[in-house]
């Protein structure tokens, strides 16, 4: 357990640069709960600290392009125009170029990965040394135990953070870290507590229809500006296709999802911040650090969360909530999270949680210590196939050992799922925080979430055999109905019939006229191919000539039972393999 210190703070000093414990620089080994947002921790890292070379992490690109970018109000000029910000697309020749300038002190911002592809290498090849000579900074340190799961890299600064003489951890929402090498260096908490009451009013609006939830929300405020925030690009382009609100909305997202967003005729969505309409939805890369500075404007801010659409929107009341509602920095109108639940989320107690990892990583170990001990290659096979196959295998770092962010972040999402199976639960979570003030109420609608998204599932699947339906009409008839040569430029029509055999089955059975009369509706067109096979069946010449010349009676009346023309008939039918039988 670390030691924990308080720091008050008092109303008339709002920044942390002006309390004694910052006077000399953000203190060492130490884990800092700064408990609001916007107080000027990075701010002194960055500009006030003129002593000392400072690093400094920050867990996404918009935070860096936001302090590249920052302009001092009263002066017009930029805010820090000395520091370097390092990110995928800036080379390791410009981090050592401005290592070689004037510029005093060197304050590089950049992200973990671009930490240990450039700044790092950088700093080893200069007259710098890297341990001694910089402070690290480790600022929105709890996106190192959320982000894990599904950025590895996140974490990539940790080995090399220790080694720093001098370095700390900062974050307004901190998750204390189990790595005992927290405990080893000495590190202690600094928290916090401001002597004023600096709690947010919030409405949880619990319903079983979001949208509808939505909607109800704005239409209660048409003419207000809206940031909303939700992690999830597919449901908020649902969301403003629903609303109709395209010509309305921009979306702030990473760049892939951009271009995901262009692909389905989405074209206003930026991976920067800037020129804002009234619907201004927000994914994940921008809950945390980012400053958004509107002028004479006060927006709502509303949080969307959907477990019929995406269990990953769950947002943390202690984190993520926190967080977006310190994004919008001259304020905002209104605060909402709007989320829907389900009982059947399977949690568990966090000590079971902990003993079912450590029993795992001690089974693992059992198995890669034979490892050693294993003499043929058909015997190491089958222990690496062991090895890589368990879940506990990604919670293990390159040296055998257990990470401990990993381990954090499964705790983590264990209890976040714990405050989404019901109401009270998620009203009790948010009771324990301190930054808010929570209203709850309920919005319960005919048509529910759920409903919708099994609506929506049959929709997709329509849409989806749709599309490549019409592609595989264009190979086959490339001169449309209207006399017009039709082009394709996307997946060679092969790689479409190996992704979607069934339905490429099903147009080169029908045709694609027949498929559109059908409204692509997979089980009317599959009925519909059954009636063809067995009208075919019984339409075979060469099976009929055989029936016909089953009995020949040209001499005279024969009586056949009706035992024997329904045996050798069905002969016949067997052999032209007819599914139908004679009857």
């Amino acid at each position: 357990m670390l030691p924990t210190d308080i720091l008050k703070l008092d109303p008339n000093h709002n920044w942390l640069s002006q309390t004694d414990e910052f006077a000399n620089g953000t203190p060492s080994n130490t884990i800092i709960f700064k408990t609001l947002t916007g107080i000027g921790a990075t701010h002194g890292e960055t500009l006030l600290y003129k002593f000392r070379n400072s690093i400094i992490i920050e867990p996404n690109v918009p935070v860096l392009l936001g302090k590249k970018e920052a302009v001092d109000v009263e002066t017009g000029k930029l805010m820090y125009p000395n520091i370097l910000v390092v990110y995928k697309g800036i080379e390791q020749r410009k981090v050592e170029s401005y290592l070689k300038s004037d510029v005093t002190p060197k304050k590089i911002l950049c992200t973990p990965e671009a930490y240990e592809a450039k700044v790092k290498p950088a700093i080893e090849n200069s007259s710098f040394d890297l341990y001694n000579d910089f402070f690290m900074l480790l600022d929105e340190c709890d996106r190192l135990i959320k982000d894990v799961d599904f950025r590895e890299k996140i974490i990539l600064p940790i080995e090399d953070f220790f080694k720093f003489k001098q370095k700390a951890m900062i974050s307004a929402t901190v998750i204390v870290p189990s790595d005992p090498r927290f405990e080893e260096n000495g590190f202690r908490i600094l928290k916090i507590e401001p002597q004023f009451d600096y709690a947010k009013p919030i409405t949880l609006i619990s319903t079983n229809n979001v949208v509808g939830s939505l909607q109800k929300v704005i239409k209660s405020e048409p003419e207000q500006d809206y940031f909303i925030f939700v992690n999830s690009t597919n449901l908020t382009h649902s969301i403003i296709k629903l609303l109709d609100i395209e010509t309305k909305s921009r979306v702030f997202c990473a760049s892939t999802s951009v271009t995901k967003l262009s692909n389905e005729e989405f074209k206003d969505a930026s991976s920067r911040l800037g020129n804002f309409k009234q619907f201004n939805f927000l994914t994940s890369r921008f809950f945390g650090a980012v400053d958004i500075k509107l002028t004479g404007k006060t927006p709502n801010v509303i949080m969307i969360t959907d477990l019929c659409q995406a269990e990953f929107t769950m947002l943390d009341p202690y984190t993520d909530s926190v967080q977006i509602a310190g994004r919008l920095r001259n304020g905002f109108n209104k605060l909402y999270h709007i989320t829907n639940y389900k009982s059947d989320i399977k949690v568990f107690e966090a000590d079971t949680v902990l003993k079912d990892i450590h029993d795992s990583f001690e089974e693992y170990k059992g198995i890669a210590g034979r490892w050693d001990n294993a003499l043929t290659d058909g015997a190491r096979k089958t222990l690496e196939q062991a090895l890589k196959g368990p879940d506990i295998s990604l919670m293990i770092d390159d040296c055998g050992k257990l990470n401990w962010f990993i381990v954090d972040n499964a705790l983590l999402d264990n209890n976040v799922k714990g405050h989404y199976r019901a109401k009270k639960l998620l009203e009790k979570a948010y009771s324990l925080v301190s930054n808010f003030k929570v209203k709850s109420i309920n919005w319960w609608f005919d048509i529910t979430d759920a409903q919708l998204h099994r609506f929506q599932m049959k929709e997709n699947a329509r849409k989806r055999c749709e599309s490549v339906a019409e592609i595989l009409d264009i190979y086959a008839r490339p001169v449309g109905d209207d006399g017009q040569m039709r082009f394709y430029l996307g997946k060679d029509q092969h790689v479409l019939r190996k992704e979607y055999p069934e339905i490429a089955a099903i147009h080169d059975r029908i045709g694609y006229p027949t498929m559109k009369a059908f409204q692509f509706r997979m089980g009317a067109m599959k009925r519909y191919i059954v009636k063809l096979d067995k009208k075919d069946e019984l339409d075979n010449p060469k099976m009929k000539v055989e029936i016909q010349a089953l009995y020949d009676v040209s001499n005279g009346v024969h009586v056949i039972g009706e035992k024997q023309i329904k045996a050798d008939v069905q002969a016949i039918f067997n052999k032209y393999r007819m599914r139908k039988k004679f009857a």
